[in-house]
């Protein structure tokens, strides 16, 4: 009777489960999610640089074509 309850007792006590990670598994993935959003985040701050100076970049180009090669304007 003593080893009926002890055990129904451990049972009633169960340990979470958990599974293990490979580390070297683990590492590689981090390492490419890192890369990943840093070349993303490089992707945006040029485009972002790339719209605000389009207008103008433009706008440049008209005014050199206009006056002609080697010109500049004297404001």
């Amino acid at each position: 009777m003593l080893l009926i309850s002890t055990n129904s007792r451990l049972t009633m006590c169960q340990v979470a489960n958990f599974e293990y990670i490979d580390e070297a598994k683990a590492l590689a993935a981090k390492e490419e999610a890192r890369k990943k959003a840093e070349a993303e985040a490089a992707s945006n701050k040029a485009n972002y640089w790339e719209e605000l100076l389009k207008d103008r970049c433009v706008e440049q180009e008209v005014e050199e074509i206009a006056m002609g090669k080697g010109k500049r304007s004297r404001n």
